[in-house]
């Protein structure tokens, strides 16, 4: 079969799903009339459908003809009967024009039979690639900033900072959709009286390159005419780049589109789901950032904007709209980014936390808490974080305070943080180092700690660098505890019937002093496993190798073992690992795992004695150890359970962590 080629438009607003390509050679017509009729998945060939020429692909509108191939394709794309760039978006000089010629309620020329108002618009061009970017507080230390500057066109929301979160949400604007709340703030600022609050505004239109687009014109309630006229003559009389334009249509009226996407009823539309619609009519692929109406991500609270620690309201609740952006994701509709991306090179700084937690964090550092800052930052606090003008003085990270008031101790402390970066600068472009005064003791450790980072990325840059991806492990414990059979297990070479036919009974054989090999852990990777024998002649020579940086220590007690036996066995492990370890920068990462887990006859008792000893040592040790907040209690034997993907997942992650602080080392020859 032949396609009309000016029936198809190429776009990306929706997508259905086929079993196979096989159908898509050659039923289209037939598999139309079984779909939504708008809309259709294809195979990018010139004309012929049945061609086995490869493509790539991509979305087909069926737009409007006199002659579509098949009944269900007279239907208007869904976005288009709303949305269009020639029709919606007007350059605002053109405004006198526009209101004299056309009428704006049906964008038709005035005293004619339906007519189009084609006297002016702004022109847009179609692009391959576009970054829809809210203002969510997901965004907030996402290190999301040069994958949305990477895009062809970006689009933002409602004049937001940029520069000062430049890593996280990028630079680049060139468009910029404003509702009419906001536009009724920015007029209201930009009076004489006000100057601070004006000057913050005209940084904010500087960072919003391109075009600012309202919706706000006929909206009911909104700023008006005069208003824009008011932006429009601030814009030209600073002389900053930006054209305003406006739409003939208000926000209000597009209800109908929703209803059709969603199927349901809609409430009234929003900024972000209105620029989304916009959008699709001149973007190809879209990626959406920022867009997370929920309150918590992970198990941790995020705030609304990403830029403010405004809470949410009750005209924030978006569930119905982020069901649909999750939707047009799993379709392939659109790419909608809520998870942070491992970057190579850069830490991968995780979700955000509450403002209050960040607040506590702050005025601890400055206090010079050490015990709080160290909650703060295992909850997840970012040791990099920046404060905001309401908590410090300047926009500084926690080591500009500790550096600036001669807090020794706590400079110690973040910079032995996994991902400290020492090199930031504050709001006045200084360094920590360059803060610290005379103190010559803190000068001497962020001098130190400067020259490795430096060094560091120095290699890293040139090439000349090899990255030290073997994890080392240590795995401890008196005798009988199962930690030769943890470590089989870890590498899935037990043979697992053999082993739970096994008789119990059968002789004990020791593990000989220590043991170390070089096994691939799957979900972790390749790792240098030391095996330590639990007998007591053998702790004396233990003492000499226990000390090593960019250690996992593994420490196994029997979980079947009376509660104070249990107790002293960890105790002991974890002083013999602390007097080993006795500089005050290096804390050695732990993992408390209670083998024997099969054997419990009351597992839940046997889980509470573990939750208590991971809390009562944790306590204890909080100064010295960093010991994982998990509660493992397994049978090491198998290695196909919940408990042992919780063990590998604990590795990875810490094994991570100390990835990011360790340095990278030159290439030898």
């Amino acid at each position: 079969m032949k396609t009309h080629p000016s029936t198809w438009e190429a776009i990306p607003i929706c997508a259905i799903q086929w079993s196979s390509i096989q159908r898509l050679k050659s039923r289209i017509p037939a598999a139309l009339k079984t779909v939504v009729p708008t809309f259709i998945l294809a195979l990018n060939v010139p004309t012929d459908v049945g061609s086995q020429q490869k493509g790539e692909f991509i979305m087909y509108r069926i737009a409007m003809t006199e002659n579509p191939p098949c009944e269900k394709m007279s239907r208007r794309n869904i976005t288009r009967e709303y949305f269009g760039p020639k029709k919606n978006i007007i350059d605002f000089d053109d405004i006198d024009v526009f209101l004299e010629k056309c009428n704006p309620a049906t964008f038709t020329r005035l005293n004619s039979a339906g007519v189009p108002c084609d006297v002016t618009h702004t022109h847009v061009n179609h692009y391959r690639t576009c970054a829809v970017v809210g203002n969510g507080g997901i965004l907030l230390n996402s290190g999301c900033g040069a994958e949305i500057d990477a895009h062809d066109f970006v689009i933002r929301n409602n004049l937001p900072p940029t520069a000062s979160y430049a890593d996280d949400v990028g630079k680049k604007t060139d468009l910029t959709t404003i509702n009419h709340a906001k536009l009724w703030e920015v007029c209201s600022n930009l009076g004489p009286k006000n100057k601070t609050v004006r000057k913050a505004i005209l940084t904010r239109l500087s960072e919003s390159p391109g075009m600012i687009f309202s919706y706000s014109l006929s909206t009911v309630g909104s700023p008006g005419r005069s208003k824009l006229h008011a932006i429009d003559r601030v814009i030209k009389d600073n002389k900053i780049p930006v054209t305003l334009a406006f739409s003939h249509q208000s926000a209000m009226g597009n209800k109908g589109l929703y209803s059709k996407l969603a199927g349901k009823r809609w409430r009234v539309p929003s900024t972000g789901l209105n620029t989304f619609a916009l959008a699709s009519t001149f973007c190809d692929r879209i990626s959406m950032y920022g867009y997370y109406p929920l309150q918590t991500y992970n198990n941790r609270n995020v705030s609304y904007h990403y830029y403010d620690r405004g809470g949410y309201g009750h005209w924030h609740k978006m569930d119905q709209e982020f069901a649909m952006f999750q939707q047009f994701h799993n379709q392939g509709v659109i790419r909608h980014v809520i998870k942070w991306p491992s970057m190579s090179g850069k830490k991968n700084r995780g979700p955000s936390v509450s403002a209050e937690l960040e607040e506590e964090f702050f005025k601890a550092a400055e206090n010079g808490e050490e015990e709080h800052v160290r909650e703060c930052l295992k909850k997840g606090v970012d040791v990099n974080a920046i404060s905001i003008p309401s908590w410090t003085s300047d926009r500084e990270t926690p080591l500009h305070i500790a550096a600036s008031q001669g807090e020794l101790p706590m400079v110690q402390l973040l910079v032995s943080t996994p991902g400290v970066d020492v090199l930031a600068k504050n709001e006045d472009g200084k360094t920590a180092l360059e803060l610290s005064g005379t103190d010559q003791m803190i000068r001497r450790v962020l001098k130190k700690r400067e020259q490795d980072q430096r060094q560091s990325e120095l290699m890293a840059k040139t090439g000349g660098v090899k990255i030290k991806r073997r994890i080392k492990v240590f795995v401890v414990g008196h005798g009988k505890v199962g930690k030769t059979t943890l470590i089989k297990a870890l590498e899935r070479i037990l043979p697992l019937k053999e082993l739970l036919k096994r008789d119990v009974t059968q002789p004990y054989v020791p593990t000989p002093g220590i043991e170390v090999e070089i096994v691939r852990i799957p979900g972790v990777g390749e790792a240098s496993v030391w095996d330590f024998a639990g007998q007591t002649q053998f702790y004396v020579t233990h003492a000499m190798l226990l000390d090593a940086r960019n250690t996992i220590y593994i420490v196994n007690y029997k979980s079947t073992d009376g509660p104070d036996v249990q107790k002293g066995q960890v105790h002991q492990w974890l002083c013999s690992i602390k007097a080993c370890n006795a500089d005050p920068t290096n804390r050695p990462d732990v993992v408390l795992v209670a083998t024997h887990g099969d054997m419990l006859m009351d597992k839940e008792g046997g889980r509470r004695r573990a939750e208590t000893i991971l809390r009562e040592m944790s306590g204890m040790f909080r100064t010295h150890l960093n010991i994982v907040d998990q509660v493992i209690v397994m049978d090491c034997r198998k290695s196909q359970t919940s408990e042992m993907t919780q063990l590998k997942r604990c590795l990875h992650n810490v094994h991570e962590a100390l990835l990011r602080v360790s340095l990278n080392l030159p290439f030898l020859d």
